[in-house]
Formats: C-alpha cells, sequence, structure tokens
C-alpha cells in the first residue's frame, strides 16, 4: 500500500465510494445509512483478511471461481496473498471513513517508522 500512495486521493475516495452506496441503495430500494454501509464492508473484507484461516469455505469458492475465470494461472494469487489484501484495504478504510485521517498525516506515520529502522544510521 505504500507504494501506491502518492495516486490516492482519500477525499475523492470516500466521495466516490459514498456516491456508488447512494446510487446502491437507491437501485434497491433501500435507506442510505454510511455507518451502516462502511460496517458491512469492513465485516466483508475482514471476512477475506481471514480467508487464509480454512474456515470459510464459500469465500474460496468465490475466490477460486473469479481466479479460474478472470485471471491467469501464472499470476493467481494464494489464499495468504488475499488475506494480507484484504488487511491493506480494511486499514485503508478505517483510516478514511472511520478515524478520517488525511494522507499527510499517514505520510508522516511511514516517514516515522522509517526512521525508527534506524537505517540511516551506521556503526564505527
Amino acid at each position: 500500500m505504500i507504494f501506491n500512495m502518492k495516486g490516492l486521493n482519500f477525499d475523492m475516495i470516500s466521495e466516490k465510494y459514498l456516491e456508488r452506496a447512494k446510487i446502491e441503495t437507491e437501485s434497491r430500494n433501500i435507506v442510505f445509512d454510511e455507518s451502516y454501509i462502511i460496517k458491512d464492508a469492513l465485516a466483508q473484507i475482514s471476512r477475506l483478511a481471514k480467508i487464509d484461516d480454512g474456515e470459510d469455505k464459500e469465500l474460496k469458492k468465490y475466490i477460486n471461481d473469479f481466479q479460474s475465470s478472470y485471471i491467469g494461472r501464472n499470476v493467481r494469487r494464494g489464499y495468504a496473498e488475499w488475506s494480507v489484501v484484504g488487511e491493506q484495504i480494511k486499514y485503508l478504510m478505517e483510516l478514511i471513513f472511520i478515524h478520517k485521517m488525511s494522507k499527510e498525516k499517514l505520510n508522516k506515520a511511514f516517514e516515522i517508522e522509517e526512521l525508527l529502522t534506524f537505517k540511516h544510521l551506521s556503526g564505527v
């Protein structure tokens, strides 16, 4: 996720996600409830993030069907990789929709994390 940070616009992501959610609720004749939609999306993403534990047979079938239909054999991903992507998406959604964190604050956190590796220091 850190490698794509420059291309992300948190405000645009939020705006477009909620815009699409409104369209979906209207087409399904259900009430638009932003809080419920975000909680439900996070629950679904959490389900994906746990895919490598072997418990969710239904989701594994969906992933296998998706990969066999749309992704070439050489670039298919294992469940652990799907799980990592699920965690990354969940983290990003929580930052944007729950914590309302700006991209600048997130970038600062990554900078601090990099400094804490002490790669800029060398021993004598």
